[in-house]
């Protein structure tokens, strides 16, 4: 049977939906992360087994550059702590983090909300972590 429905690479980081099925074993979704060109990087951290080096805990979805597409932001509880990807269009993205300003978040993020907190008309970012950077 020919999949019915792709799966967006939000939902794969977000752990929502991989693979979906019916019933009767009939695979109904397409993972599409790895060619989305989203890599987040969960290979198995020394000494912790049971963690992912980066582990995605947040994720904000929202145009953040204008262009009438959803770009995605992914928080995670191990570095790279945060990743911007701008959405290139045909469900593949880029990744923007470097000169964004959002590189400097060194804290195990957990979490992330977007919106004109201030009120000035420009979109502002809040990431939320359990940890911050040592001096």
């Amino acid at each position: 049977m020919e999949a019915v429905m792709k799966i967006t690479p939000l939902l794969a980081i977000a752990g929502l939906v991989i693979k979906g099925g019916t019933l009767q074993g009939a695979q109904l979704f397409t993972d599409v992360t790895a060619a989305s060109g989203i890599k987040v990087n969960l290979e198995k951290r020394p000494g912790h087994p049971e963690y992912g080096t980066q582990r995605p805990h947040g994720v904000a979805v929202e145009d953040f550059d204008g262009d009438g597409l959803q770009d995605i932001l992914l928080v995670c509880f191990g570095e790279p702590y945060v990743q911007l990807f701008r959405n290139a269009g045909g469900m593949k993205f880029v990744d923007v983090t470097k000169g964004s300003g959002l590189e400097i978040f060194k804290g195990w993020g957990t979490g992330a909300a977007v919106g004109d907190f201030n009120r000035d008309g420009k979109l502002d970012v809040y990431l939320t972590s359990v940890a911050w950077e040592k001096e």
